[in-house]
């Protein structure tokens, strides 16, 4: 995360409008030691500036509660149109968000703001411990979902763009719903795989290699704010790129914060004298 870091601000300083967001998978699943690795997750990710996170049912492993303590202590936006209560087919978390984005250089941009609206979308099935005593969740069909409230979302902003968990067969329908102007694909997909399916002419952005690698995807825009091309980049997070110290003392603090965790768990299974 701290060469991640580097890479954002750079990239970031030379874009007219510019956001970091992620398609969802980020938990690190159950028991207190990866509950405290997701905590640290979401923390970094707040500081790196992402300002909106979708959410897959993986994510909710430690129940939604759990989510909603990480939105409140680290100021982040979880959203999930398919992520709906059982009882009333309610999101639990809002389904989209919108986020007007200010143009650094007025007289270089072809306009001062851009506002666009993030879906987010998953699939599978929403799997609560049975310790966790919160309503069921299940998973609302994705493409019907979208059918829904892509028109809703077109006429709010100048861009749609769609945050996606699941599986590339669900992503090639949901293209061909109108009105979408991009799509960004969480999971293990290939970004080759991504470039080859825009038959419908919807640029696709697909997450790759467990976060070796940091993705640019740029949305270059007419003066009506349609998209003209897509440009995409693949940095590899090696030694090459120079770490935030910021971010450096963030996992020095995850480790020290990881050996208490352990030892207190130990100390609790094991106590001294038994």
């Amino acid at each position: 995360m701290a060469r991640r870091a580097t890479i954002l601000k750079e990239q970031t300083a030379v874009a007219d409008f510019a956001i970091a967001v992620d398609a969802g998978g980020f938990a690190r699943g159950l028991g207190e030691i990866s509950r405290l690795k997701t905590d640290y997750l979401i923390r970094g990710l707040a500081d790196l500036g992402y300002q909106v996170i979708n959410l897959c049912p993986n994510d909710l492993s430690n129940g939604a509660g759990a989510i909603k303590l990480l939105q409140e202590k680290h100021k982040v936006v979880f959203i999930s149109a398919s992520i709906q209560r059982k009882e009333d087919a309610k999101p639990v978390f809002p389904p989209y968000q919108i986020v007007t984005l200010k143009a650094k250089n007025k007289k270089a941009a072809l306009f001062d703001q851009l506002r666009i609206g993030f879906l987010g979308l998953t699939q599978g099935q929403v799997m609560l411990p049975s310790e966790i005593d919160e309503p069921e969740l299940v998973v609302a069909d994705p493409l019907l979902v979208a059918q829904k409230l892509v028109p809703e979302l077109r006429k709010k902003c100048d861009l749609v763009v769609l945050l996606y968990h699941g599986d590339f067969k669900t992503v090639e329908q949901i293209m061909q719903v109108p009105g979408i102007d991009a799509i960004v694909i969480g999971g293990s997909y290939l970004q080759a795989q991504a470039k080859q399916k825009e038959q419908s002419g919807v640029p696709l952005a697909a997450a790759l290699s467990m976060g070796k690698y940091q993705n640019i995807f740029k949305l270059n825009l007419n003066k009506d704010k349609s998209v003209q091309s897509v440009e995409r980049q693949q940095i590899a997070l090696n030694e090459s790129v120079t770490s935030d110290p910021a971010f450096v003392r963030l996992a020095e603090d995850f480790e020290k914060a990881a050996e208490q965790l352990t030892n207190r768990i130990l100390q609790k299974k094991f106590p001294s004298g038994k």
